[in-house]
């Protein structure tokens, strides 16, 4: 019985080897001669079962077949041979020079440009350049990141004709790619396109500069003065993204600029750089300032900044968004801003939203000023609406410093009001801690 079953295992493994059994050349080369997934399998295995003398043949397929599974076997089977595709078949690269066209589709441009970056195949460099200036973004950067890795100098003249060519696609082309090269050899070239007739041309010749060695910052920080608003913005973040602290001059301008983009991008860079000296550009910002969104980002700041100005008053009596009136009345309590106390009574007596008049007499009594007692009081008295009466009798006991008067006086002017009952407590507490105290 064992020798049996011995005998049946030593039959299904022949069978299964016979069943792997590796394809000789002639039935290789024959299946590469089929249409189909039978050619691209064919083309695949070369390496595999070692063959590779169809490596040339194979290749050939770049150039003589329309079918794009054909290119990309091709390019699988390159890329399984790595660095012994040189050893059987060295002139791999002109078919690749050959096959490389912009029409090509993008997966199979990538694929070729990662094989080309893999080997830093330097003759491949004409080829590579010319997708520089490809209309798909993807295919653009993979190209420059070819070009970088084959560090060849003749990539350098190619670089700079496009920055010359007269077309400013082709010259933001090579300079978007050149954020991907250092080189100290082009960094007077990057710097003159900071005064390029193309505003886009100028944005990314500030990027690409920043990349380069010995690069000028105060090139850059010039640009402050640009006549686009899209350089002016792009000088400002730049200033937030680096760090640079010692143009906190610049950022300041940034806030009034005439531009609410470069508003809006120098009100972020003065949040990167918690640059307090800004409070008072953004105070003068809110005088002026239409855009919703950078009336709250300027109020916030001087919240956290600790600073008030005479813009958040303006702001509280006078924005037609209840939103941005709300905050404008809590910066100023927040930040103790003692000018803005009369704002704070107009907005408690007179704003049409509930929320704004709370706040206010929440913030006059976070400045606990005793000029504010009177103006407290008669919210208390005669405010109708239930949330602002209770934060203007916490006021009062706030600025008044517990004091019993103001309380009795309000307590004999309101009659029957439904609201006495907690002014009387109110009195009560005071009492009671005042006769505690001593």
């Amino acid at each position: 019985m064992i020798r049996i079953l011995c005998l049946l295992s030593i039959f299904l493994l022949g069978s299964s080897l016979s069943a792997e059994e590796v394809p000789g050349l002639r039935s290789l080369q024959r299946r590469m001669l089929l249409p189909g997934a039978l050619r691209q399998n064919a083309i695949r295995q070369i390496k595999e079962y070692g063959h590779h003398s169809l490596a040339r043949q194979a290749a050939g397929y770049l150039l003589k077949s329309s079918n794009y599974n054909d290119h990309l076997a091709v390019l699988d089977m390159m890329q399984a041979y790595g660095g012994e595709l040189e050893m059987h078949l060295p002139d791999w690269y002109k078919f690749l020079d050959a096959y490389m066209d912009p029409l090509l589709p993008v997966e199979i441009l990538t694929r070729i440009l990662a094989l080309a970056e893999s080997w830093r195949e330097h003759r491949l460099i004409h080829a590579v350049a010319q997708l520089a200036t490809h209309p798909r973004r993807e295919v653009r950067e993979k190209a420059f990141e070819t070009l970088a890795s084959m560090e060849n100098d003749n990539m350098i003249p190619v670089l700079l004709r496009l920055l010359g060519n007269e077309r400013p696609i082709y010259r933001i082309y090579a300079l978007e790619g050149l954020r991907h090269i250092s080189d100290k050899r082009i960094t007077s070239s990057v710097e003159s396109y900071l005064k390029d007739t193309n505003k886009s041309v100028r944005v990314y010749a500030i990027s690409s500069l920043l990349k380069q060695p010995d690069a000028s910052e105060s090139s850059i920080a010039r640009m402050q003065n640009d006549p686009s608003p899209d350089v002016r913005a792009h000088v400002l973040a730049t200033i937030g993204e680096r760090g640079w602290v010692r143009h906190r001059n610049i950022v300041q301008n940034g806030i009034t600029d005439r531009s609410e983009l470069v508003r809006q991008t120098a009100l972020t860079t003065a949040a990167i750089l918690l640059e307090t000296g800004s409070a008072g550009a953004i105070s003068n910002m809110l005088e002026f300032e239409t855009s919703k969104q950078n009336k709250l980002s300027g109020i916030r700041l001087l919240m956290e900044f600790e600073r008030g100005g005479r813009g958040l008053g303006m702001v509280l009596r006078s924005d037609p968004d209840a939103e941005v009136r709300l905050q404008a009345a809590l910066a100023i309590g927040y930040t103790g801003y003692k000018d803005g106390m009369y704002d704070l009574v107009h907005a408690l007596s007179a704003d049409k939203d509930a929320r704004v008049r709370t706040q206010a007499a929440d913030s006059l009594g976070m400045l606990g000023l005793s000029a504010a007692a009177d103006h407290l009081e008669h919210a208390v008295l005669r405010q109708d609406d239930y949330e602002v009466r209770s934060a203007a009798l916490q006021a009062l006991l706030r600025v008044t410093g517990n004091s019993t008067g103001s309380l009795e006086r309000v307590l004999s002017a309101m009659g029957g009001d439904d609201f006495r009952k907690h002014v009387e407590h109110a009195l009560s507490r005071v009492r009671r801690e005042s006769l505690m105290d001593s």
